[in-house]
């Protein structure tokens, strides 16, 4: 619902007063250097390396994975291109992949014993998948995001293991 009221105030002030204001709306961002150690793929990539089992809920829920050098490259454009003024555009990859796959293919690329622990966590009963649709974005910015879950995750290992 507040995701809903933002993009009303931003059209309104684009129609109102020509204010160039483009929504995008981003789904889940991941990469190295994420500040907020708590999210999930921090949390699990520093657990990995360190050989520590993480702690998870199921793995059930979906997620519309973005690397964050595509968000950045989708952001740039919308500043740039006047066409994009009072558009709202989902920045992600439009592919659901759940938890579990995530993190087991992050477990896969650290290699070592560690497993993730599935299940050691209640899942958050109020989490739910949003999934982006990438078309109008493609159309407005000529954007797609470029970068594979697989080699997003391996950059954001190298940093973590670098930075560790």
């Amino acid at each position: 619902v507040a995701d809903g009221a933002f993009n009303s105030y931003a059209k309104m002030f684009h129609k109102l007063y020509g204010v160039g204001v483009t929504v995008l709306r981003v789904t889940m961002a991941y990469g190295p250097a994420q500040p907020d150690l708590k999210k999930l793929i921090p949390y699990a990539t520093q657990s990995l390396l360190r050989g520590e089992e993480p702690e998870l809920a199921s793995g059930t829920r979906l997620i519309d994975w973005i690397y964050i050098d595509d968000v950045v490259d989708a952001f740039l454009l919308a500043a740039a291109i006047d066409e994009a003024a009072g558009a709202v555009l989902d920045i992600g990859c439009g592919v659901p992949v759940s938890i579990r796959d995530t993190i087991e293919l992050l477990a896969k690329l650290i290699g070592g014993t560690a497993q993730p622990r599935f299940g050691a966590l209640a899942d958050r009963p109020l989490d739910s998948a949003r999934v982006a649709d990438p078309a109008p974005a493609a159309e407005v910015l000529g954007w797609r995001p470029t970068t594979q879950l697989a080699h997003g995750l391996k950059q954001t290992i190298a940093w973590y293991a670098k930075n560790l």
